[in-house]
């Protein structure tokens, strides 16, 4: 029996046999066990739990289409190959729930039909290198269905979140449940519109509340009633409230809707270069939840954004503290709302404090208030007549005589969620209002207060890179039960450095990649001839 097994041991058939059934028995492993690595700095291919959480647990599979040209310029390769790596990762964790298909339409009629069906179109992309301008029109672009839901990502290369955009979309097609969002219009300069003045066009909101949401819906309350399908209502500098807006708002606060009211106590003058006490319309809503906006504006010689001037050839940075930042330090970061948040930004912004009568704090108080967002220890504010003149203000900075009242940290952020009660319990309804009102709201509601308009106009959104929107967005998803989402936007497109390597580097490199396989299976062969040679020496001598 010894010598049997010896021999088989030492058979070069039997060898052969075993490595092609472990090999086998490798490939068959393999279809259901997997693992993947990604060690790049940038963390491209990782994904978070939130998204595999999401897609392991979907009621139904996912299709996604993935429309990729084969041709591209050489610039945009290694970026579709990380998109293509991105994809692939993206459906092979979600254990079967997201079925991935690439097509061609460049190359294949029925994709590109496909393509045109689904409203999809190659989009130009172009690159200069130092022989010639490669501009090619190519398609990059995603189809998700879901049953009988369809959406589309028509140039996933523009995407700075691709892995929130696939999953928002995938999670709000498999749990549809009528979240609209809607914007307050008709009250103010502010506008979802695009708009030469980034004070005052949101539209950069507009367009990524659109991309995640679909369309929103604008709403003049003096004249309409807010929907009941409306779970968001979002509030931007409103003038002229009439007592029918506030009972409408009021209202929708307490049917447990999600209020998101950003206003200043101060009101600019850009060609004054001054600001003056703003119109109380929302001082007075607000204070009936015991909040009180400030008719006065912080400033912050700590922490802030200076502003950028041309000085004759020179650009220089002016010292703006009227740009107040908030950096990680002062920010509630272990809030849910503020997750992946490093800072924000609140240009022209008024201090919040709160009435603990109105707004009782505590553990059975029936309400959790927050500050979010908070100005440094060294920040003061200034009312009546404030400069935001650059050039006028650095003068009243450097005045030691200039009075600085209420010299400590603010809050600028302050989220409440619980039950309200109406401000109208005690008051005389509008003449418009139905008699048969909600006195003490039975479901919980949210009120998210931001003391700045102009965090989220297009100004806002561009200095601050897009941190305040995503904060925004954020918090849309947390208000209506999505904060699986919410760990999503940690993660920001990077796109990784590659630098340009010499010729003869690349050709090396290239060798290198062909030899070193080959010399390292002729090495493992050699030492098996070596060490056979030796044991058949040995055997004869």
């Amino acid at each position: 029996m010894y010598n049997y097994w010896s021999k088989f041991k030492k058979s070069e058939s039997a060898t052969t046999i075993l490595l092609i059934l472990a090999f086998l028995s490798t490939s068959w492993l393999s279809y259901g066990f997997y693992f993947r690595a990604d060690l790049s700095e940038e963390g491209t291919l990782r994904l978070t739990d939130s998204t595999k959480k999401t897609l392991r647990n979907l009621p139904q599979p996912v299709n996604i289409e993935a429309f990729f040209s084969s041709d591209v310029p050489d610039a945009a390769v290694v970026q579709v190959k990380t998109m293509r790596d991105f994809l692939t990762e993206y459906a092979a964790s979600s254990n079967g729930r997201a079925r991935l298909k690439f097509l061609d339409p460049d190359s294949d009629q029925d994709a590109k039909t496909r393509a045109t069906e689904l409203g999809i179109s190659p989009a130009p992309i172009g690159s200069l290198n130092q022989r010639k301008q490669e501009i090619a029109k190519v398609y990059f672009s995603v189809a998700l269905s879901y049953g009988d839901k369809i959406d589309t990502i028509p140039n996933i290369l523009e995407s700075r979140i691709l892995e929130y955009e696939l999953t928002s979309k995938i999670y709000k097609m498999a749990y549809p449940n009528e979240r609209t969002i809607a914007f307050l219009a008709g009250h103010g300069q502010f506008t979802l519109a695009e708009s030469d003045n980034p004070f005052y066009s949101l539209n950069l909101l507009k367009e990524n509340l659109e991309t995640l949401y679909g369309s929103i819906k604008s709403i003049d309350t003096n004249s309409d009633d807010i929907p009941n399908d409306v779970s968001t209502l979002l509030v931007v500098q409103p003038e002229n409230l009439s007592e029918i807006d506030r009972f409408r708002l009021d209202q929708f606060l307490m049917r447990g809707g999600n209020l998101i009211y950003t206003a200043s106590g101060m009101a600019l003058n850009m060609q004054n270069g001054m600001a003056t006490a703003a119109a109380t319309d929302s001082a007075d809503f607000l204070k009936e939840y015991g909040i009180e906006l400030g008719s006065d504006m912080v400033l912050d010689p700590e922490n802030y954004l200076p502003l950028p001037r041309r000085m004759g050839f020179q650009i220089v940075e002016i010292p703006y503290p009227v740009w107040v930042v908030s950096p990680r330090q002062t920010l509630m970061s272990d809030h849910t709302l503020m997750q992946g948040i490093p800072l924000l930004f609140f240009p022209y912004t008024s201090p919040l404090r709160t009435d603990a009568g109105k707004l009782p704090t505590g553990k059975d108080s029936g309400f959790e208030v927050d500050f979010l967002a908070r100005s440094s220890g060294r920040s003061y504010t200034q009312s009546n007549f404030v400069m935001i003149d650059p050039m006028r203000l650095k003068d009243v900075i450097d005045n030691p005589n200039v009075e600085k009242q209420n010299t400590g940290s603010h809050n600028l952020i302050v989220h409440v969620r619980g039950k309200f009660k109406s401000q109208y319990i005690d008051k005389p309804l509008p003449p418009n209002a139905p008699k048969e009102f909600i006195k003490e709201a039975s479901n919980a509601g949210r009120l998210l207060v931001v003391s700045t308009p102009y965090a989220f106009s297009d100004l806002g959104a561009q200095r601050s890179q897009g941190l305040n929107l995503n904060f925004l967005l954020s918090a849309i998803d947390t208000m209506n039960g999505m904060e699986d989402l919410v760990a999503l936007r940690k993660k920001q497109k990077s796109s990784p450095q590659v630098k340009n390597m010499g010729y003869g580097l690349m050709q090396m490199l290239t060798f290198l990649n062909f030899f070193l396989p080959v010399a390292g299976i002729g090495s493992i062969g050699l030492m098996r001839y070596l060490r056979r040679r030796k044991l058949i020496l040995q055997n004869n001598g």
